[in-house]
Formats: structure tokens, sequence, C-alpha cells
């Protein structure tokens, strides 16, 4: 092997004296000595605790969830424990010939635990870590490893650890090992990534458990060549004092060690560098950006291992008149005057971006303007424009002080640029086969809903595919810019089996309930229209909250749905919140089994459920899935329960690294007409199933039931519970609509002459003269008034105290509302369409909005015009409010100083104006302070009175509930009833306040 010469490393002189051996090199807290045996050799000492902190690390290897760790992926270089690198690169064929290699890239870390940051991927992979390691003595040492996934290590060749992940944190793993004084012993390290990280530390111990003294050697070439690969990924650059350039603002640009890596050996000599500043003009997406010099440097000195403590700086002022999206900093190094790299940084300006999006917005509302409303909410390629310019304002309402916002909001508004340019010309924006985003504009609030869909190669409009709607889990922090969270190798095996794949946003964190539901049936609806779906194959599939929200919709919707994946999902609130049925109240009960499915588990007759669950969730319990799938197979019904062995809660790639739902899937079709139909329901909100329809209920507020069945030709036996009328519309294939039919229900026979057209509606319970009957469109409870187009109407008749705090009660519900559904406001100007002042209501408003009117008859000029006619009577007199429901009355005064009172009354109610809308009250003490966001109306009935202590027994991770002082529901005939009506005396707790 050849040696340097004495006076050189690597080719560059020495810093202090031409000593041959740099030793001693201080970084933070670590040390590591460090020296060149030669031009491609690396020897180097572990640091003062033992830790080997500088590998050969190789890129990643990809490996499914279905894969055991313990997988040989290197069986071409002769089995992972025997690959042994000789340089930055190792190649072998595998056997059809194909070369395959090993990329090894030096890490020089200062830090004992060891991130392979630069190479890391979102997917599941292992990395392989190579190092020579020569004991001072001879005898047994300890090697010991602390990780963050998993981890295998070898020592020439022979296994001595292997540890898997546990939980959250670092584990930890120790052997006994011999070596020998006179032999370099290879230690090869696989280090499996996980949830996008990989950690890993190695110490080498003596047996008294005090650090090793050992050389270390890695194979890699130490030329001034090789030293200007590693060096700017050694070094970083940043504006120390803030993000971005800003106009009319110095900015100093600093450059330092970077906190992933250590310094390449070699360099601590004086470097050089040369600063420049460019200008970059963006005009478009499809045009390279041109470069504009602004400012060049005089070239400076500096040492790189003091960057930590002496950052290398330098101050550039930008002048608005060189305001642009983003700047381009050029650092060009030289040692002895020769070229050992260049380190370059995109700086951003949000203020340039800003202008930038501000005229594509600019651009796309002309666009807007010339369109008509049918045009607007039936296009997609407007809604997907619009969704684009939405992002952007997400991501600077959002994310403008992260350090990637410059990127990604750009990415966006280039993006918007290319579709609005591309529509300009009246072009159409083709999309084949792959994952494509999609949206549509909602008429509920003007915003633009994302969705997804994977269209498979093998996709043929003439023949049709099944359909997937894959409904994503919970996520804090997400929105219309993070919420992608499909499994990646669902992807796969859609194209594999041939299946499209729907993905909707569901309005985010909506557990896939009310507005969250009306979403997932809105773009199931769109993509039944958009491609030839084979509608005996649609399956529902759902992770966490998707499973919550899985189980839910098939029970609402059973005959849409072939079968239902379930991961992780909850069916049963009562399991989830720990607690009995009967520690509620009513009207709360009633509101649960709307929407969890352990309380229609009768509408799983025809649609097979496969729930899958990870052995130990720690944030679900499996009883959850077995308690439901156990009451299915008791009904007699297709339901398996499978578990996911030695996981936890996070299952979802894991069960998608195999065939398994695919396999049970590709068995299962939706039937066309069973001849036996059950239904359960508590609302006429969700009241079909195939050919049978319960058109009103007996007594509102109780469950009701139907099973239906074709017992004779031409004859339908029906039982039920609690059904007031119900219609039945057999298939063809159950009748012969050419002779009369029979139905059989409550012991009397209806019969219908033939021929048979059109439904059968029977009436087990004659109605009563009403204007107004509860009917599915219009029915309750609260929360479905913001299922259609609706606007807060706020009060300006009272003082001006009251005026204000009402205006600040609907900017508040406003703010909510777009927080909750992630609906962002871009082309209605400076008004927002959710708002509007009683005295600006116009008569598109009354006739096809429904109104949430905010104050009192007295502080409301809309209030006091349909008061007289609502059930509920509302007496104000400024000084006290009174809330008569029926022969009861609550009375609260009102605060002078702030004009509210301690009392709120929150109502649905067909409007008066226009009975085919909804008028719902919010009066009073503004009702949900204490709740999360997503879970602001969950428990709101058709009416309630409450005040602001707080409600418990209904599970606190998710806020509290004010307390209700009178609360139910109105009857059949929206009128009040005593049997739906429950009250409480005050509680003798203190009043709640948030954050309480």
């Amino acid at each position: 092997m050849q040696k340097t010469p004495s006076s050189a490393i690597g080719g560059l002189p020495l810093a202090r004296g031409g000593i041959a051996i740099i030793a001693g090199l201080l970084i933070a807290v670590y040390s590591s000595s460090i020296c060149f045996a030669g031009t491609d050799t690396l020897d180097f000492k572990p640091d003062t605790s033992g830790s080997i902190t500088t590998w050969l690390v190789s890129q990643p290897f990809a490996m499914s969830y279905a894969d055991d760790f313990d997988k040989d992926l290197l069986t071409e270089f002769g089995g992972e424990a025997n690959v042994k690198p000789d340089g930055l690169v190792t190649e072998a064929k595998d056997a059809d010939g194909n070369l395959r290699r090993i990329d090894w890239r030096p890490m020089f870390s200062d830090k004992p635990v060891v991130r392979p940051y630069s190479r890391q991927t979102d997917s599941r992979a292992a990395y392989y870590m190579s190092c020579m390691l020569k004991p001072q003595r001879s005898g047994d040492h300890i090697l010991v490893t602390h990780y963050w996934a998993d981890v295998i290590i070898w020592i020439d060749g022979k296994q001595v650890i292997s540890g898997r992940r546990r939980g959250q944190e670092l584990a930890f793993a120790e052997a006994r090992v011999e070596l020998d004084k006179d032999k370099q012993h290879h230690v090869l390290v696989k280090l499996g990534n996980c949830f996008s990280q990989a950690y890993v530390n190695v110490r080498l111990l003596n047996v008294d458990r005090g650090p090793a003294r050992a050389a270390c050697h890695l194979p890699v070439p130490t030329s001034q060549a090789a030293l200007a690969a590693y060096l700017p990924e050694s070094l970083d650059m940043a504006i120390d004092n803030y993000l971005f350039f800003e106009p009319d603002r110095s900015a100093r640009v600093a450059v330092t060690l970077s906190d992933y890596s250590g310094l390449p050996p070699g360099l601590d000599v004086p470097l050089t560098a040369t600063a420049e500043i460019y200008k970059a003009i963006v005009k478009d997406a499809d045009s390279k950006p041109q470069e504009k010099l602004l400012k060049k440097y005089e070239t400076r000195k500096f040492e790189p291992h003091k960057l930590r403590a002496e950052p290398f700086t330098f101050s550039y002022r930008l002048e608005k008149a060189d305001i642009a999206v983003y700047y381009i900093v050029r650092l060009k190094l030289q040692a002895d005057g020769k070229p050992v790299g260049q380190l370059e940084r995109r700086f951003y300006c949000i203020e340039g971006i800003e202008e930038f999006g501000h005229n594509v917005r600019k651009r796309a509302e002309k666009f807007y303007k010339e369109k008509s409303d049918e045009e607007i909410y039936g296009n997609r390629d407007l809604a997907y424009l619009l969704l684009k310019l939405e992002e952007v304002k997400l991501l600077y309402d959002t994310e403008r002080g992260s350090p990637t916002f410059g990127d990604r909001a750009l990415e966006f508004v280039l993006d918007a640029e290319k579709y609005l340019t591309t529509m300009e010309k009246r072009l159409h924006i083709a999309r084949g086969p792959g994952m494509h985003e999609f949206a549509y504009i909602s008429r509920v609030d003007d915003s633009a809903q994302p969705y997804y869909i994977y269209e498979p190669m093998t996709y043929d409009p003439m023949a049709g595919a099944p359909l997937i709607v894959y409904l994503h889990g919970y996520a804090r922090d997400l929105n219309k810019i993070n919420w992608a969270l499909f499994p990646r190798d669902l992807q796969q095996l859609c194209e594999k089996y041939g299946y499209l794949m729907l993905a909707p946003f569901g309005r985010s964190n909506t557990d896939f309930q009310a507005i969250g539901e009306e979403d997932v049936m809105h773009v199931l609806n769109l993509t039944m229209r958009q491609y030839h779906v084979q509608a005996d194959r649609v399956f529902l599939v759902g992770y966490s909250m998707g499973g919550t929200g899985a189980y839910t919709i098939a029970g609402h919707y059973p005959d849409r749905f072939a079968g239902v994946v379930a991961l992780a999902g909850r069916p049963s609130y009562y399991i989830w919140k720990q607690m009995e049925p009967q520690s509620l109240q009513p009207f709360k009960r009633w509101l649960i089994e709307l929407e969890f499915a352990e309380a229609f588990a009768e509408n799983y007759r025809h649609l097979p459920l496969l729930a899958l669950q990870g052995e130990y969730d720690s944030l679900v319990r499996t009883q959850q899935s077995t308690r439901f799938t156990s009451r299915l197979k008791a009904l007699g019904y297709d339901a398996n329960y499978t578990p996911i062995p030695g996981s936890d809660h996070w299952i979802a790639q894991e069960v998608f690294s195999t065939d398994r739902v695919f396999e049970w899937m590709e068995k299962r079709r939706r039937p066309e007409a069973p001849p036996k139909v059950s239904f359960t329901t508590v609302s006429l909100r969700y009241n079909k199933a195939y050919w049978v329809t319960i058109d009103a209920l007996a007594k509102w507020g109780l469950r009701a039931t139907i099973d239906a069945e074709s017992t004779a030709p031409n004859e339908i036996t029906v039982r039920q519970t609690n059904v007031g009328a119900f219609s039945v519309q057999p298939h063809e294939k159950l009748i012969d609509a050419t002779k009369p039919v029979v139905v059989k229900a409550d012991g009397k026979e209806f019969v219908f002459d033939a021929p048979i057209k059109g439904p059968l509606k029977i009436v087990l319970q004659p109605g009563k003269p009403s204007n107004l009957r509860k009917k599915p469109s219009l029915c309750g409870p609260f929360k479905e008034v913001h299922n259609e187009r609706f606007a807060f109407v706020y009060g300006t008749r009272g003082n001006p105290i009251e005026n204000q705090a009402l205006y600040k009660q609907a900017e508040k519900a406003v703010r909510e509302w777009r927080d909750f559904v992630k609906a962002v406001p871009l082309l209605s100007g400076d008004k927002d369409i959710l708002m509007v002042r009683d005295r600006e209501l116009q008569d598109e408003h009354r006739q096809k909005y429904n109104l949430v009117l905010i104050g009192t008859p007295r502080t409301n000029s809309v209030f006091a015009e349909v008061a007289g006619k609502l059930p509920i009577k509302v007496k104000d007199d400024g000084k006290q409010v009174v809330y008569v429901v029926g022969n009861k009355t609550f009375t609260a005064a009102i605060s002078k100083d702030s004009g509210e009172s301690e009392l709120g009354l929150c109502m649905i109610y067909p409007s008066p104006i226009n009975p085919d809308r909804y008028i719902a009250v919010r009066s009073g003490l503004y009702y949900g302070d204490g709740l999360s966001i997503n879970h602001k109306f969950d428990l709101l009935p058709d009416y309630i009175i409450y005040d602001g202590a707080r409600d418990g027994g209904v599970g606190d991770w998710d806020g509290w509930p004010n307390y209700s002082r009178c609360a139910g529901f109105f009857d059949d005939y929206w009128r009040l009833d005593e049997d739906l009506m429950w009250t409480q005396e005050p509680s003798t707790r203190k009043v709640a306040r948030p954050g309480d």
C-alpha cells in the first residue's frame, strides 16, 4: 500500500508544522483521533465513550412490511454477513446476470448516535454500515448498541447482536466478543428504517465496561478529489437570524458544520471561500429560472474545525427592486489554491412568493368570474386549480416558519400557474394511469376539497374495474397539504389486482361522520360517474379513524358496498370511553347510536367484514374488533377478525405488504337482490337498504328495525319495530311484476295489483295533519345544519357592546368551522360567505341557505321575524334572557360588560321562510369552548339549553360539552314532546372555562 508523504495529507499541506498524524480533533463533547495511513485508507479511534462514529454506509435497500428483518438482502454478494467493502463501490451479478452494486458513503459524525440522514427514505428499508476494528489487547470485549428501529451486528461474518424496535424509544442490546489485537475485525451493522427514522450507537467496551482502546479503519479514498466530495455534506449554510431574505433588511448568512455530520478528516486546515448571491427569475413551471448575479464577496479564509464556535458569515441587504421568489448562494471552497468542493443553498423570499402567487390568484379570479355556478361546481379542473391556490394559503397560515416552506410554496404556485395556463388555452387536462389528485368545490362553503384516485394500467373503460374506497387515519395537524396517508404498497396491490382506488379527504379529522361522511359519499358518486366502476365490487377500507368511519358509513349505506375492511377501527363508543350506556342521558345515547356501528349491526347482513388489529394495539382496544365480529357471527353474518401478531396500532403498511386483503375481496360481491333485508336506524337520515325503505318512524327517539323477506312467489313478509310507514321495491328477480304482490306486516295483508310499477308503500301508523314532518333531508340533529349551504347570521339590533359580542361569536363560529373542515376562503373577496349581518340578508340566503341565527329576537332582526313560529320561545328585555320550553322556563342575566348571558340555546328547526331549509339558533352563551375542534357538534340534539359548567361522563380526551339544563328532540312533526325532553338541575360544580 502506498504511503502518503509526511508533509501532506491527501495532497493537502498540513496546518500545524507538517505533522503527519492529526490527533485530538475535538468536536462538541466527543473527541475522535483520526489520521491517514495512505491514499486509500482512513484510520481513526473510537471517541471517549468507546463509540464508533465514522462508518461506511450503504444506500437504503427496500423492504416490504411483510419482510422479516432477518431476510438476506445481499445474496448476490455472498450473503449480507459476508459483505466486506474494499472501497466506495461493491459490485456483483445476480442469477440473471444483472449487475447490482452497493454504493458506500463515508459518514463522519461528531455524535455517538449515528443517523444515516442523507440517505434515509420514507419507506421501510435497511442500511449496511461497515468498519474495520483492531483492539489494542486480545481477549473478551463487550459490544454495546443502542438503536431505534431494527438492528443486526456481525463481527467477521458471525452474528453477535440482533434487536428489534421497541416502541418510540432507543432499545439496548450487548454481546461479549473475543477479539485479537493482531487482527483487523470487520464490524457490519444492518440498521432498519422505521417511520423515516434510523438511529444506532455502537460502542466497544472492556470487560470492566470502560471504553476499550482500539483503532478503526475505513478503505476510502483520501485524496483531494475525495475530500472535495465529502466536504459539502459536512457543511451547512443558513440565514442565522431568520429563515428568509426580506426586503430592506440585512440577512446574515452563516456557514457552519452540519447538525447531522462531522468534519471529514484532514480538513482542519485553512480553507478559502468565495461567496456569490444570485437572484432567480421564475416565470412559469416550464421555463428554467434565469440567474442574475447580485453580489460577489471577496475571497476569505476560515478554519473548518472552528465553524461551530466561529461561523463563516457574510451579510446581504435585499433591495425592493430585487425581490424574487428565491436566491441562490454559492460558496466556492479551495485549499492551497485548489478547489475542494462547492456549497450551494437556495433561500426564499416570502414577499417574492406572495407576489408571484398573487398574480396567479388574480388571473384565477378573473377566470372564475367568467364561469356559471354549474361550471364552477361541476368542473373538476376548476376545482383542482382552486385547491392549489388554497394549499398555498394553507402553507402561509400553518408552515410560514418552516424551513421547507419556500420549496413547497413555490411548487404549489407553479402547479397552479401551469394548471391555469392550460385552462386559459381551453385545453383539457388529461389524466392517465397512476395516482392523481382531484378536487371538487363544495356547495356547502365554496371550498375545494381534495381526493385521490389511483388508476391501474389494466383499467379498461369498457370492462370496468372494482373500486377500493380508502379512509385515512387521524393526525393532529392533518390538512390539505399533508393528508395523503394511504399505505404505499396499497397502490402496488391495486395494480396487481386491477383495482381503482379512491382516497377521500373527508374534511380531515371528522371521523368520517356528518360532513366527513357527506364528503366520502359525494366523491364516491363523482368517481362512479367518472370511471366505469363494477358496482358489485366496491369495497370500503379504513385505518384507525378511517376504520371507525368505514364501520359507520358501511352501516348507514349497506347496499353500496361489497365488503368492509376495518383496520384498528372503533365500532363501539362505549368500549372506547369505557362506560355503560345507562350512565349517559338518553339524548346522548341516541346521538351515539346514530354514528357508531355497534348500534346497527343488523345492517351488516349482506356486508362482509374483515377486521384487522395489532395484537398489542395501544390506542384502540382489541375488544372493539373481537366483540363486533363476534356479534355479527352470532347473527350468522360473514365476519372475520384477524389479529396481527406482535404489532401495535400502526399496522396499515404491514397489512398491505401482503395480499391477504385483496384475496379476501376477490371472493366477495355485493348481492344484487338479496331475498332478505334487515335494517336498523334511529333516524330517517339513514333509512334504506337494497329494496326496503323506512318512510316514517312510529315514534321519534326510539330505534326502528325492519326485516323484509321474500317468503313465497310475489309475497313479502315484514317484521318491524317502531316503523310508522315503509316502502318495498323488490327486484325483478324476487317478484313477477305482471302479477299482484302481497305484503304481510303486523298481521295484515296489503295487496298491490299488477302491473307493479315503482315502490309499494305501506302505512302502518297513519300520519297526522301537519305542514311539517321529519323526512330524510330534514330531521336533525343540530349538526345537520352544516351539511348544506349555510351562513351564520349575526344580529345588529342590540347596543354596541352586544353587537360587538354577536359579531365576535359569528367570527369565532366561522373560524372554528373552517379550521374543522379545512375550508379556506379565497374567491369571496373581503367578506366571508359564511357570515352575514341580519340587515344584509338577501333573498338568496333566505331561499337557498340554512341560516344559523346568532343572538335573540331583540338583537337579531331575522330571529325576530321567525321567533313566533319556533317551538322554543326566547324572551329578552335587555337585562335577562328567558328560554321557554313548553312549561319550563330557564332564566339568565345579561352582562352589561360583555353582552352575554350565563345560559345558551342551540336549536335546529325547519325554516319558516323556506321549510325545505333549516333555521338554527345559537343564542346566549357560546357553546363548545371546552370541546376539541373536531367534536363541537357530536352531542347536540335538536335543541339544548346549557350553562358553562362541565358536563362529565363522556370522555375527556376530546374535551367536555357544556352542562345541559334541558335537551331533547322534536317529535316526528317537529313538535315538543315531554317524552323526548331531558332536564337536569344546575350543576353544583363551578362554571368551567376553556382549558379547565
